[in-house]
């Protein structure tokens, strides 16, 4: 029998020392997030979404501003394509819906698009550098250096460091690959042998390179030694899409192919993904990276500002899990309120996050105004469960007498 999202919410404080959701048509961790090219002088770009896991299509963009969505990139909730006509930026909502757009007046020519862990949306220009906004779409910066002609593919890896493919480079070759630090610091670069218009970095420090005109990916160390390379389509067909799952399985797409294709780090095919009727000319990739914990904000602010709830593990069963909580009243009593909902409901002068389905108390600060409360995660909660976290102090110096730490959005993996 499956557990109600309360029994689930309980489950995990009970773990912890002492409901979630999980929407059908939300993203969930290496959901493929695959831009589905068209340039007609109407919107015929769309964005398609398919679970590797399932091989299923879980929806489709509903949609969005024209026109000639270049790329597209997963971002903390929902995800965001650039566009060429006119340049700019649509934002979509987990469901494929768009809930906002802005324009990218310093892009010439857009191309790729990815994100930073803080939602930092580097844009590619493809005259010659990236240009960095903020969600909101805020020009804060560009990125340029002269070893960089015209980038083209980008990726921002676990360590928020972004790699830039070169299609045309300054060397006597055909492309290069560029690493940059999020302020835009070089970190290194290397030649290519080939042409490449994606690429992709794995979790152990190489990258991955697809060549869009002779059909294969070649892998590189960081340093620009080849270690392998594979073909994928064959030459004459031309290769767009390129992404990594968290297991290391590599997903390609082909501009001419209804697929997806599926194949291991030695190139073996481990399965396709045929795609829907509205996807006719398949181009460039993400992978969604749900977060296992973000900081969702509407703390009250108390004797030593607004207090600030930390949280550490991977949400996997048997991993440790634990909270921490800082800058709040010294020495006082507090409660954490765990909910299967965001609810955002009025309290005290403030917001309370989560729904009140489980309300973890007392738990009691030290002279420090913190505590840690920790545990090992369940067993049997579904992946893409949703929990939410928030502690609250009863504090004089709040205006209504109680101040409150920030919500936190847990993600089952």
């Amino acid at each position: 029998m499956r557990r109600s999202a309360k029994a689930i919410a309980r489950s995990a404080v009970l773990a912890l020392g002492g409901a979630a959701s999980a929407a059908a048509g939300s993203l969930q961790s290496d959901d493929v997030v695959l831009v589905c090219f068209g340039c007609s002088g109407v919107n015929t770009s769309s964005v398609e979404v398919y679970r590797p896991s399932t091989g299923a299509r879980v929806f489709g963009s509903q949609g969005g501003t024209p026109d000639c969505w270049e790329g597209a990139t997963a971002l903390p909730v929902g995800f965001a394509t650039a566009r060429k006509w006119p340049a700019g930026v649509n934002l979509f909502d987990d469901a494929g819906q768009q809930t906002s757009t802005f324009p990218t007046p310093q892009v010439t020519t857009p191309g790729e698009i990815a994100v930073f862990s803080d939602g930092t949306l580097a844009v590619v220009d493809l005259s010659g550098d990236i240009e960095v906004y903020s969600p909101l779409g805020h020009h804060l910066y560009g990125i340029a250096h002269p070893s960089v002609v015209k980038p083209w593919g980008v990726h921002v890896d676990t360590s928020d460091v972004l790699w830039v493919a070169d299609r045309v480079t300054s060397q006597p070759t055909t492309g290069a690959i560029a690493r940059f630090d999020k302020s835009g610091t070089l970190l290194g670069s290397f030649p290519l042998p080939i042409e490449c218009d994606e690429l992709v970095a794995a979790p152990d420090g190489t990258v991955w390179a697809l060549s869009p005109f002779d059909g294969a990916t070649y892998h590189f160390t960081a340093t620009g030694t080849l270690l392998s390379s594979f073909p994928v389509f064959g030459p004459g067909k031309l290769a767009y899409g390129l992404a990594i799952l968290s297991d290391g399985t590599l997903v390609f797409a082909a501009g001419a192919e209804p697929r997806l294709e599926l194949r291991d780090p030695t190139g073996a095919v481990l399965g396709q993904i045929p795609l829907a009727p509205t996807c006719a000319t398949p181009h460039r990739l993400d992978v969604v990276r749900v977060p296992q914990w973000l900081d969702v904000g509407s703390g009250i602010a108390g004797v030593a500002g607004a207090p600030h709830l930390d949280a550490s593990g991977s949400l996997t069963a048997g991993a440790v899990t634990q909270l921490d909580l800082s800058l709040a009243a010294p020495n006082a009593p507090c409660a954490l309120v765990v909910g299967a909902q965001r609810i955002d409901a009025p309290l005290f002068g403030g917001v309370i996050v989560p729904s009140p389905d489980v309300l973890l108390q007392p738990l009691s600060t030290g002279p420090g105004g913190t505590w840690t409360f920790a545990g090992v995660w369940p067993a049997g909660i579904p992946a893409g469960t949703k929990l939410w976290f928030q502690a609250w102090i009863p504090d004089a110096a709040s205006p209504q007498g109680y101040a409150a730490s920030q919500g936190l959005e847990a993600t089952t993996p």
